[in-house]
């Protein structure tokens, strides 16, 4: 056998929890990481997955990441509907890497990967050539300037919210699961929520893969939370008990959305790299903000044919959601996204408490998508709505209840199961999507909800109007 070279690494960019990135340089936390490099055939395959052109394209990928599991009411990857309690594998953290010549061809590798770049949660565009585009930058820095606790208070606040997220189950990546990026990006790749790799309405030339089989579900009702190799939240499921008891007078929003579904008369469209897809006859629709077609501007957009009652529900939804995510979402993020808020002056929807974090939501019954990333200047939420998860003389979702859609994440290799009433936070700049309904569910409706803030909201989508703030803030 070939010999084993361990070293000791201490890498620059080392995450430094619970800060913003503009903290990093002055408070990083250092840490120790062991790099155990094997020398290795260059056609050595790492992972696995369940098609041959798959594994033809995407499975060498140069490193393995495992970090320990410390929380001990951790779900392993079963495709049950019901929780499963069995503490994983405990395993030090170690980074396999491979030598490879260097005419090997090594893909965008997923966020196991050591050296993955730093994505964060906002997309900014490239340019400033524009007001738009500046404000967008301006913005952006503003939200990393102003993350800061202003007090004793504030700083004791945010201890107690970090101590409650890091309490969170920690979900790790599955490299055997994971696709990379490039693949996930040249074709559309759809996942069904059972086990048969077929779905309804399927697209052509398109990937159809099981999240049960092809990717490691995470199934819990405890909450669970995920970072990536280089500091990233992907994802944070809140504690199913908080999502849920916001989440009052359910059947009138449900009705409010089978009225959102019939007031629009054509599903809408995400572009060429967004596909959504029906099961049966439901509709695709986007409410609240969006940036103005054929004009500038920022226009509050809803259905003609949808009654003020209903939209007043689908707005107290949106509502109780922000309510229960800003009790995950890190401080930092939050206080220094609201400052950049005030200072941009950004539109607003109306009818909502002062200055909600989210603007838009998108709405499907009975939709799955395809794996993607979204231009969104923050962190999305989705949320699933169906009579299936009902208590039968109460008006609110069941504690426990069968898992209706998974919420994926091929670049690490999870699918997180979501019951009617789930709330789940979610990194817009991972690959993502949301898989078929369960097999449980096939003769349910279920609504997939999704808040978000678009970049273009943020930059106000016209040039002509003057800047109002200085990259000084």
């Amino acid at each position: 056998m070939r010999s084993t070279v361990v070293k000791k690494v201490t890498a620059s960019h080392d995450i430094v929890r619970g800060s913003s990135r503009a903290e990093i340089n002055v408070r990083r936390n250092m840490m120790r990481t062991t790099v155990v490099k094997k020398v290795t055939a260059s056609h050595d395959i790492v992972h696995g997955s369940s098609s041959t052109e798959i594994n033809a394209t995407t499975n060498m990928m140069p490193t393995t990441v495992v970090k320990k599991d410390t929380a001990s009411h951790d779900s392993v990857c079963g495709s049950s509907s019901t929780e499963i309690n069995v503490t994983t594998n405990m395993m030090p953290t170690i980074i396999v890497k491979k030598d490879t010549a260097s005419h090997d061809i090594v893909p965008a590798s997923s966020s196991a990967e050591i050296n993955s770049p730093k994505r964060g949660f906002q997309h900014v565009y490239k340019s400033t050539n524009t007001t738009s585009s500046w404000r967008v930058h301006a913005a952006y820095k503003a939200t990393l300037m102003n993350g800061t606790p202003r007090s004793k208070l504030a700083m004791r606040r945010d201890k107690v919210k970090r101590k409650k997220i890091n309490s969170l189950q920690e979900v790790l990546p599955s490299p055997v699961h994971s696709q990379v990026k490039i693949f996930l990006s040249t074709r559309p790749v759809f996942y069904s929520g059972t086990a048969n790799r077929v779905l309804p309405n399927p697209i052509p030339n398109a990937v159809m893969l099981s999240a049960i089989q092809d990717l490691q579900v995470i199934n819990t009702v405890s909450g669970a939370r995920m970072q990536s190799a280089s500091g990233d939240t992907v994802f944070i499921l809140i504690p199913r008990n908080d999502s849920i008891n916001k989440m009052t007078h359910v059947s009138k929003t449900i009705t409010s959305l089978y009225a959102l579904d019939k007031g629009k008369s054509a599903p809408e469209k995400r572009g060429n790299t967004r596909i959504p897809v029906a099961e049966d006859d439901g509709q695709y629709t986007t409410v609240g903000l969006k940036p103005s077609r054929g004009h500038t501007g920022i226009t509050e957009s809803w259905p003609k044919k949808f009654d003020k009652d209903d939209q007043d529900a689908i707005i107290k939804l949106m509502t109780r959601c922000e309510e229960a995510a800003k009790g995950y979402l890190p401080s930092n993020e939050i206080r220094g996204l609201k400052f950049a808020q005030l200072l941009g002056e950004w539109q607003e929807i109306n009818g909502v408490a002062s200055h909600p974090i989210w603007g838009s939501l998108a709405c499907g019954k009975n939709y799955y998508l395809n794996s993607h990333t979204d231009d969104d200047f923050f962190y999305s939420l989705t949320t699933i709505a169906s009579e299936g998860g009902l208590c039968q003389n109460i008006d609110r979702y069941k504690m426990h209840t069968e898992v209706c859609n998974y919420f994926t994440f091929a670049e690490h290799g999870i699918a997180v199961a979501l019951r009617p009433g789930d709330m789940l936070i979610f990194n817009p700049l991972y690959h993502h999507c949301l898989s078929s309904r369960t097999s449980l569910y096939e003769t349910q409706d279920v609504f997939c909800l999704s808040l978000y803030l678009k970049t273009a909201v943020v930059g106000k989508n016209d040039n002509s109007l003057p800047i109002t703030f200085t990259d000084n803030h």
